[in-house]
């Protein structure tokens, strides 16, 4: 199955996306299920239909490329949950470093973690995140 985005022919806005066999026009009514209006297009391999901008190309033909501003953008987004996650994983082990009126059990190891989730943010994808295992309270 692929994913395939409506693009309006007249101002090459991406207007949705589908996933499909093939290109459906008779799935869409209105502009979007005309083919005079519309262009069905595949989503170009390595790509996602929320980064992909239609240019014209040499011969008229309307082609999906990468639009480094909304690449950009969602990376933006994406490392801005993996920080709310890093800051809601911290907190909730604060009582471990906090804590003094008590021996924290395997504290070293809750020192190790603390410290991993702090280096969280410096791996190269924040939608494939290896993120470390809390020890055992």
């Amino acid at each position: 199955m692929n994913t395939y985005v409506i693009v309006h022919l007249a101002n090459l806005v991406v207007n949705t996306y589908y996933q499909a066999d093939a290109p459906n026009y008779a799935k869409f009514g209105g502009e979007n299920g005309n083919p005079q209006a519309s262009a069905h297009l595949p989503v170009p391999e390595g790509l996602t239909w929320d980064t992909v901008k239609a240019t014209l190309d040499a011969e008229g033909n309307v082609t999906l490329t990468a639009d480094p501003a909304k690449v950009q953008a969602k990376l933006d987004a994406q490392w801005t949950q993996v920080r709310t996650q890093q800051r809601q994983k911290l907190y909730e082990s604060d009582w471990t470093c906090s804590v003094t009126d008590y021996e924290v059990p395997n504290k070293p190891e809750w020192v190790q973690y603390r410290a991993q989730l702090r280096e969280v943010t410096t791996q190269a994808d924040p939608f494939e995140i290896v993120w470390p295992t809390a020890p055992s309270a």
